[in-house]
């Protein structure tokens, strides 16, 4: 379900049963109104923030609300990685046409730029 991100709440804390640290992650949104959804922080998750229209599932345990974000497909990139890997294309195409100008400038002026 798509919901209406109205307050967020992220805590660090310390698993009871493997002693492992993981972060909490806490929504309260449009859709239930004053009531906390409990969930795990994590990739997906990393950058919401207040007023972002995310999907999520819900469930209900007993008078909780916990909530899990559905699985991406495989070999999806999420919108962070795939920034810092354009970033990486960009620089090594840049590097490439420096080369090629170069090359072009020498090959015209005989090795020495004209400038």
């Amino acid at each position: 379900m798509k919901v209406t991100i109205t307050s967020i709440s992220r805590k660090d804390r310390v698993s009871q049963k493997t002693g492992k640290p993981f972060v909490s992650l806490g929504l309260k949104t449009q859709e239930h109104g004053d009531k906390w959804l409990s969930g795990f922080d994590g990739k997906q998750t990393r950058d919401w923030k207040v007023g972002d229209t995310v999907e999520i599932d819900v469930e209900q345990k007993g008078e909780y609300l916990n909530f899990s974000v559905p699985k991406l497909p495989e070999g999806y990139a999420l919108p962070s990685d795939l920034t810092e890997r354009l970033n990486l294309i960009e620089t090594k195409i840049d590097r490439i046409l420096g080369f090629v100008v170069k090359a072009d400038i020498e090959k015209e002026t005989g090795g020495e730029p004209p400038f």
